[in-house]
């Protein structure tokens, strides 16, 4: 049930009818066996205290999963609470379950969750270290919860430090590594689009076109990330009005919504409505007739396209 084969205990509590499988397929299911296997070890003479904090933890992980936060919270406090008795308040495993709270606690609350971060990171990076996997993890989030406020300039002094740390500890390639590397794209983008400052955009490309071959290579070219990359890449060149160049990458990524989701997709009529734009910007008249005979709502949102044409 549980990936990391330090858990045999709670690994061994599992009844066999509650699979990966069953479990990923009714979230209910998976937490209902993971609160029985703590039951079990509860009642085992011979279980440590560890085993028992190790298995809130993991309770906490699945209840956090399935966005029972109510669940996580309960379980994340006792293991925390469990752990800092044992080992102390700055334990690496204490500082996680922090990190795990911030996140089922404070979901809604982007102000005082960047200010727990912020707090957590500081601890993180003295008693663990500034590339421990902990510290880069609350780098990340502060980054992304600032680029999602619109503080873009302080979300870049928190996203570089962990693009640098991620690419030192996990590779260039690493799945984390380019996530990081296309959020500060996109907050180099909006540096320039929304403060004018010059070269952001050349650097916003950079980055978006490493986090493109990366996820090419990882995840092939129809994945979710790939396209959400060509996305990205095509409107760095549309606010720079390379328009000729951001049709083409649109259409590149319409393509692959098409093939991966389908016409009537959301994502799919995004990217759709994104292309309109672009085409009629590139003077692509031609283009865009066909488009919008195959979607037809772009009119609806933008009329001015079918004047255009």
């Amino acid at each position: 049930m549980f990936t990391n084969k330090e858990h045999t205990p709670l690994e061994n509590a599992v009844p066999e009818e509650y699979t990966v499988t069953s479990g990923f397929q009714d979230p209910p299911l998976w937490v209902t066996a993971s609160k029985r296997c703590l039951n079990i070890l509860e009642a085992m003479p011979s279980t440590g205290e560890l085993s028992i904090f190790e298995a809130c933890y993991e309770i906490g992980r699945a209840c956090n999963k399935f966005r029972d936060f109510a669940g996580a919270r309960r379980y994340y406090g006792r293991a925390k609470r469990g752990y800092e008795k044992a080992q102390g308040p700055e334990s690496e495993k204490a500082l996680e379950l922090s990190y795990f709270l911030i996140l089922c606690t404070l979901w809604k609350d982007t102000d005082e969750r960047i200010e727990k971060y912020k707090e957590l990171a500081e601890k993180a990076k003295s008693v663990l270290g500034e590339e421990h996997p902990l510290t880069l993890r609350t780098l990340n989030e502060l980054g992304v919860d600032l680029k999602s406020l619109g503080d873009y300039q302080e979300a870049k002094e928190f996203l570089e430090p962990c693009l640098a740390g991620r690419e030192r500890v996990l590779g260039m390639d690493d799945l984390e590594t380019l996530k990081t590397a296309g959020n500060l794209g996109q907050v180099y983008e909006m540096l320039e689009k929304k403060n004018n400052t010059f070269g952001n955009y050349k650097r916003a490309l950079e980055l978006h076109e490493r986090t493109l071959v990366g996820f090419e290579k990882q995840l092939g070219k129809t994945h979710s990330n790939t396209l959400a990359t060509l996305v990205n890449i095509a409107c760095v060149y549309q606010n720079d009005r390379r328009h000729h160049n951001a049709f083409i990458t649109f259409s590149q990524a319409l393509a692959g919504y098409e093939t991966q989701l389908g016409t009537e997709h959301k994502d799919t009529k995004d990217c759709a409505k994104n292309l309109a734009a672009t085409a009629a910007c590139a003077r692509e008249k031609q283009f865009l007739t066909k488009l919008l005979k195959v979607y037809p709502h772009i009119l609806i949102d933008t009329p001015a396209f079918g004047e255009f044409i």
